[in-house]
């Protein structure tokens, strides 16, 4: 895969299993890297079972992906490896590199970037209500707006007796909501004397998406019984049919 190397593009083989860095001599020509003396000697076990001694060890900065670090690589003969450069765990395994890997595609990340992605442990229709601004909640019965990131238009199921709610002294009640734009209106019950805040952001409910009966024309003399198994389905396949 393509990476840089001091801001120079290059290409490279992300090894997992490998216990260092390590920089073919033309490549490091090629990158105009300084490389000096190995500070201790050093051997470097696995390629095809046989031991090589590298010509010296440089410092550099990495960029793969969206992950940037500065790591040490060692300087190799050309005829130790077919290809010029090889990251392994000093850069992997660094702690603010993180990796997201499927059956097809590889991606790495610095850990502040994981922020702005979905968190990938829910499922689809789980979605985050936060605080739309820092909101004082006074002692008893509260109505505060909260915001998802996607301006759905859905209702939602809030069932919070699973999750934490702003604070232990705080009781979301669970209901269904409709979305308009992203947005609706929750009730928090104070059940102590004091004030206290909750900032702009905090997530305070997890909600699911729901489709139910009365977003589409059903007929007027069904049975209770039959509503709600009419119900059950259209939340059972709901993302078939929106």
């Amino acid at each position: 895969m393509q990476i840089k190397i001091n801001n120079k593009p290059t290409s490279a083989f992300i090894d997992f299993g490998s216990t260092c860095n390590t920089i073919t001599e033309t490549v490091c020509k090629e990158l105009n890297l300084e490389f000096y003396t190995c500070t201790r000697n050093i051997v470097i076990r696995g390629f095809g079972g046989s031991k090589i001694i590298p010509i010296g060890e440089v410092v550099v900065n990495v960029n793969v992906d969206e992950a940037i670090c500065e790591t040490k690589a060692y300087i190799v003969p050309d005829i130790a490896q077919d290809i010029g450069v090889i990251i392994g765990q000093p850069f992997t395994e660094y702690p603010y590199v993180y990796v997201i890997k499927t059956p097809t595609s590889l991606k790495i990340y610095n850990a502040n970037i994981l922020t702005e992605l979905p968190n990938i442990h829910e499922t689809a229709d789980r979605i985050r209500l936060v605080t739309d601004e820092t909101v004082v909640l006074q002692p008893g019965v509260n109505k505060i707006v909260v915001s998802c990131l996607q301006p759905i238009f859905d209702s939602v199921l809030i069932n919070n007796t699973e999750h934490n709610t702003p604070r232990a002294e705080c009781i979301i009640s669970t209901c269904e909501n409709d979305m308009i734009q992203g947005k609706t209106v929750l009730k928090v019950f104070n059940k102590t004397n004091d004030f206290f805040s909750i900032p702009e952001g905090h997530c305070v409910a997890r909600a699911t998406i729901t489709c139910g009966t009365k977003q589409y024309k059903v007929g007027e003399n069904l049975e209770p019984y039959v509503l709600e198994k009419l119900e059950n389905i259209l939340n059972d396949y709901s993302d078939c049919l929106r």
